[in-house]
């Protein structure tokens, strides 16, 4: 920030996005929980398909009872895995909301700094709803009687805090907030960044 509240700054950002192979990627890695699931319902369709060739007087022979019996049982295991991978969230967000947490599993181009935008506009609504309760009366913020000359003090301190808010707001998002997004490309990258803007 220069002497006449000037405040210059560059920055290089990568967007990064989920594309499909990464998705499939990452629905692969809930595949092999899916084993156990996999296995009861091949037993099962093998039971069924027995217990109703049996009633209608017919023998299935192996080769026409295997493929569709682990066709299916696959078909569910995967369909659990996608079900698994979409219900996942990282623990970062895990107290997010549904639309910030939305953002993140879509993963699209530039998926950061909408992450970023929907948990800002969260806590900002947040804040509102709270001044919106106080201004109708219904949350009552008991006032601070301060003495003369310390109400004095507090009153001249005014102007001075309001233009370092505005300078540390204007370093903030034009700085730092640029600097946490550009390096945000991934889940792991996600937690440091989480702590380093609570900081």
């Amino acid at each position: 920030m220069s002497d006449n509240n000037e405040y210059g700054a560059q920055h290089s950002v990568k967007f990064s996005e989920v594309t499909w192979y990464e998705r499939l990627r990452k629905i692969a890695a809930y595949v092999p929980d899916q084993v156990p699931l996999f296995a009861t319902v091949t037993v099962l369709f093998w039971g069924v398909a027995e217990v109703v060739s049996e009633l209608g007087g017919e023998t299935l022979s192996l080769r026409n009872l295997a493929a569709p019996a682990l066709a299916t049982a696959l078909v569910i295991s995967v369909y659990k895995a996608i079900q698994a991978y979409a219900k996942y969230v990282p623990e970062a967000l895990s107290d997010e909301s549904l639309s910030a947490k939305k953002v993140f599993r879509q993963g699209r181009c530039g998926w950061q700094f909408a992450l970023a935008r929907e948990m800002l506009l969260e806590r900002i609504r947040a804040v509102d709803r709270k001044l919106k309760r106080v201004e109708t009366g219904a949350q009552f913020i008991r006032p601070t009687h301060l003495p003369a000359a310390d109400y004095l003090s507090w009153l001249q301190k005014r102007p001075e805090i309001l233009q370092r808010l505005i300078r540390s707001v204007a370093v903030q998002c034009t700085s730092d907030m640029p600097k946490i997004l550009a390096v945000t490309t991934d889940e792991a990258t996600l937690a440091m960044s989480r702590m380093q803007s609570s900081n």
